[in-house]
């Protein structure tokens, strides 16, 4: 009886030779089917992980004195700026009548000096010569 080689030629007697190389793999079959989900985890921790601190009165307390600080830091701010705005208007009300007697002055000069300029011009001293 023959023996039976598991690789070479039919009807040879030798021993097979090494393996050769291996080919490239095939193509990607279908996908399966999808499998059954599986069981629910077991529920985590709720909330935080350490309660939360208290506050004490002492803390309420050192709390309300740093915003009355603050509370009267921006009332002394605004009483300077409120300062501030009232020079500012007077110093404008005094450039606006400056400016109303030099309009009033350089119409009369552009008159030729010839007749008196009005009372609404805003001269409140004498007429130069």
């Amino acid at each position: 009886m023959k023996q039976a080689f598991p690789r070479g030629l039919p009807g040879t007697k030798r021993q097979p030779g090494p393996a050769g190389t291996r080919g490239p793999i095939g193509l990607v079959g279908q996908t399966g089917a999808k499998g059954q989900r599986g069981a629910r985890g077991v529920a985590g921790p709720t909330g935080a992980s350490r309660p939360a601190a208290r506050i004490t009165s002492a803390d309420r307390i050192e709390l309300l004195s740093v915003v009355q600080m603050q509370i009267d830091n921006i009332h002394r701010e605004l009483d300077t700026q409120m300062h501030r705005s009232t020079q500012l208007e007077i110093l404008i009300r005094r450039v606006e009548d400056k400016l109303g007697e030099l309009i009033g002055l350089s119409k009369w000069l552009q008159d030729d000096g010839g007749s008196r300029p009005t009372s609404g011009a805003g001269f409140l001293g004498t007429i130069p010569n």
